[in-house]
Parts: C-alpha cells; sequence; structure tokens
C-alpha cells in the first residue's frame, strides 16, 4: 500500500511540474500580417493629336481580266505562250487551223467571179436588146403597111381574103416580138439589182469568212500575264470555248473590305503605308451580301516586286487625328473599356484605381499594336497599370516600374 502511494505521488507531481513549465513558456510576439505588393509595368499619360490608323488586307485585282475565246470551230494549231508568262499588246498567243475556213474563202470568190460575168452578160444583152427593138419595129411598121395595102385589095376585089390574113399574121408576130423585146429591156435595171444583191451578199459572206480566218490567230489585247490554258495542240474546239485567259499587269487594283464606320474617313488624300506604293482610288459600287462593310479600290503606283492577281498586301490606313488621345498597349486594357490608373498610397506602393475609357481605334508602332484611349478623367503624366493582373481590383497594392 505503501508503495502504490507513492507511485501515485510520482505521477501527480510529474503532472503538476509539466503543467507548471508549459503555463509558464515564453511567448512569441505576434507580428502585424502585411499584404503582397505586385510589380507591374506601368506607363506615364501624354496626351496627344494622335493619328488612328487601320490595317487591311487588301486582295489584287486587274480591272481587264480577259476570257479569249473563238467564234469557229477548228484544230488547235499552235500555242506560243504558257501560263504564268509574261505577254505584250498585239502579241499572238494561239493559232487555229484555217484550212475549212480559206475553202469557203476560195468558194466565196468562184461565186463572185461567176456573179460578174453574169452582170457583164447581162448588159451585153442590155445593148443587144435596144439594137435589135429598132429593127423589130421597123419590121412591125412594114407588116403593119403590107396589112393595109391586103385590106385596099381585098375590099377592091383584087386581093384574096388569105393573102389578108397572112398579113394579119406578120403584123401579130412582128408586134409579140416588139413586146417582149421591150419588156426585157424594162425587165434589165431589176435583173442587174438582182445581181448585184447576190454579189453583195457573197461579198458579205466572204468578209465574215476572213474574219474567221483572223480569228483563228488569239493575239493579246493588252499587255500582260497569261493566267490560263485551256486547250491543247491538236485539240479541236468548239465556239465560245474559252482558250486562254491573261490578265492587265500594268493597271493593277487593290481591293480591301472597310467597316462602315470608316467608310466616310476615306478620301485621296490619306496617307498609306505599305510595302507598295498605292494611293486611294475610289469605292465599290454595291456592298455584298454577308459582308459587314464596303470595298474600297486603291491605285497601285509601283511595286518593289512584281504582284500577281489574288495576291494580298497589308495596307495601313492613317485617320483622322484625335486629340487627348493616348496610345497603350493592349495589355493595359481590361475587359471592354476598362483600364486601371495607379495612384499614391500612404506607404511605398501605389493603388488601383478602376477607369472607364472610351476606345477610338489603333495605332501600329513598329511590330506592336497599340490601342488609341480618351477619357475625361485621364490627365498629363497620369500612370496607367500595363500588366495583365488576374486579380485587378481597385486598391489592390502594386508597385510599378514604368516601361
Amino acid at each position: 500500500m505503501k508503495k502504490l502511494f507513492v507511485v501515485i505521488f510520482i505521477l501527480a507531481a510529474g503532472i503538476a511540474t509539466t503543467f507548471y513549465l508549459i503555463k509558464t513558456k515564453p511567448q512569441k510576439a505576434n507580428k502585424p500580417s502585411q499584404q503582397q505588393v505586385w510589380t507591374v509595368a506601368s506607363q506615364t499619360v501624354q496626351l496627344q493629336t494622335l493619328t488612328p490608323q487601320l490595317r487591311l488586307y487588301a486582295r489584287v485585282e486587274s480591272p481587264s481580266y480577259a476570257h479569249l475565246s473563238t467564234g469557229l470551230t477548228a484544230n488547235v494549231q499552235q500555242i506560243l505562250v504558257k501560263e504564268g508568262q509574261q505577254v505584250n499588246k498585239g502579241q499572238l498567243l494561239l493559232v487555229l487551223d484555217d484550212a475549212e475556213i480559206q475553202i469557203k474563202i476560195q468558194q466565196y470568190n468562184a461565186n463572185l467571179a461567176e456573179i460578174a460575168a453574169n452582170i457583164a452578160l447581162e448588159n451585153n444583152q442590155h445593148q443587144h436588146n435596144k439594137t435589135a427593138l429598132t429593127q423589130e419595129k421597123n419590121l412591125l411598121a412594114l407588116a403593119e403597111q403590107a396589112q393595109k395595102r391586103a385590106q385596099n385589095l381585098y375590099q377592091q376585089k383584087i386581093g384574096s381574103e388569105a393573102e389578108l390574113d397572112k398579113t394579119r399574121q406578120n403584123t401579130e408576130t412582128y408586134r409579140l416580138t416588139v413586146n417582149k423585146r421591150q419588156l426585157d429591156l424594162n425587165n434589165h435595171e431589176q435583173r442587174l439589182k438582182q445581181l448585184t444583191a447576190n454579189q453583195q451578199q457573197i461579198i458579205a459572206l466572204q468578209k465574215l469568212a476572213k474574219l474567221d480566218a483572223m480569228r483563228c490567230q488569239l493575239s493579246a489585247p493588252f499587255t500582260g500575264m497569261v493566267t490560263e490554258i485551256n486547250t491543247a495542240v491538236g485539240e479541236r474546239v468548239n465556239v465560245s470555248a474559252v482558250l486562254i485567259s491573261l490578265y492587265d499587269n500594268q493597271h493593277l487594283e487593290l481591293r480591301a473590305q472597310v467597316p462602315d464606320r470608316y467608310v466616310v474617313a476615306f478620301n485621296p488624300h490619306l496617307n498609306i503605308h505599305a510595302d507598295v506604293a498605292v494611293k486611294f482610288s475610289r469605292l465599290a459600287g454595291s456592298v455584298q451580301a454577308q459582308k459587314g462593310g464596303l470595298d474600297v479600290l486603291f491605285q497601285l503606283i509601283e511595286a518593289k516586286t512584281p504582284l500577281r492577281l489574288g495576291q494580298f498586301v497589308p495596307l495601313v490606313v492613317d485617320l483622322p487625328a484625335i486629340k487627348n488621345a493616348v496610345a497603350v498597349p493592349y495589355d493595359a486594357l481590361y475587359g471592354k473599356n476598362t483600364v486601371y490608373k495607379l495612384v499614391a498610397e500612404a506607404g511605398n506602393g501605389q493603388q488601383l484605381a478602376r477607369l472607364t475609357v472610351n476606345i477610338i481605334g489603333e495605332r501600329f508602332l513598329g511590330s506592336q499594336k497599340h490601342l488609341l484611349i480618351q477619357s475625361a478623367q485621364l490627365y498629363q503624366n497620369d500612370v496607367l497599370l500595363t500588366t495583365q493582373l488576374p486579380n485587378a481590383i481597385n486598391g489592390l497594392i502594386v508597385k510599378s516600374v514604368e516601361d
């Protein structure tokens, strides 16, 4: 029993000693918590008169794009150019076989010779008819005199009735001959006009055949570039078949779509930045369906390297200048129209202050694209946040490193 008491006493003394040591342990001083300070990039506001810029991607076009076709059916004899080849105005591009057309021309020549001979025969016959008519009229007069004598003799009971009938028959025969000859003379002009009309018709057909012969040779209508060859030597082509396509590369244009809100700013005095020399030409005559703007056409003045049809050329167009504008990097923008100013804080840092601004355009500084903004609450030498912070809110403590 005495041993149990000793054990209990020792345990109680140990517990009491441990409790005393815990209670009398020195306490650590509590340090005040510190808010995290974010190191950010910033930009000092410089209010300026700045020119918004519009970047366009213009497509190279040509106002003269020709699809050369044939107006006849013939075999391709020669192709003298290749796709992508530069050609000069009037240069021969393709030759068709004109053998069939030359046969037609020979036929028309023979028809014209025949008609010319018939006209000569008609004129000769007309001269003969005039001479013969005089002679036949004389014979008719003699026949009429013979008829009168026979009539007198018959009335005097000297001549017979048979002799009188014979003289009457001769008179009518000569009269019929004279009338026929006179009709031939009267119809001379009509027969001559008919022959002349036939002659003119053959001449017209001959001209068409010669025109077809000329069409067998396709020449370049302007100086330009061949884009397509749609046939081969030996192929028989039909009427209106497109054989060669080419465009005028001496008067190229650039076409770009411009949003509606910028269209009113386009005029011949625009300053345009590009690797090629261009100037504003005109607005498109119509708006294409399902497009949110109007096409603008630029005239190409000079290019360091030849441009091809359909090639895209980047352009940067200066729009009318805006006063009291600030150019900031895109990282300065939060949402659609929010930026943050850096304002002084009681300590060594700065606080963020939310600010709503108007986006008035873009500006390209070298390879970087900047936003142009305006706000009545932006003042000269204000400092703007230019770092994207995921937790940017009003009052956030930051430390700025100005760009």
